[in-house]
């Protein structure tokens, strides 16, 4: 996924905006990819899938770093919704998982992330 990797490239150069920015836009895109005629079906779930997955993981460390309680309940209805989505394309997704433990953990749910 091409814009999983390009996304990737500017976390590790600490833009993170760009980060968001590239994800956000893929994720509100999908329908647009889908329609190309030599899409492979499971690339485009995995793709997707990494994409979503990304997102929800930037959003659960903001989760994990934030101090206001009112921004961190804006954060956490964007990691559910982001999972909620993961879900719907395929519920038992490794990374999918990953993810959810780490927010089950984040949150102070340590017994529900086992």
């Amino acid at each position: 996924n091409i814009w999983h990797k390009f996304a990737v490239e500017y976390y590790r150069q600490g833009n993170k905006s760009n980060f968001r920015r590239i994800l956000e836009e893929a994720s509100d895109n999908f329908s647009e990819f889908a329609e190309q005629p030599d899409l492979d079906p499971k690339e485009f779930e995995k793709s997707r899938l990494e994409v979503l997955n990304a997102i929800c993981a930037d959003f659960i460390l903001q989760f994990i770093e934030e101090k206001d309680q009112d921004h961190v309940e804006k954060i956490k209805e964007q990691v559910l919704k982001y999972l909620g989505q993961a879900d719907r394309i395929n519920a038992v997704f490794t990374g999918t998982w990953c993810c959810k433990a780490l927010f089950e953990m984040a949150d102070g749910k340590a017994d529900n992330a086992k």
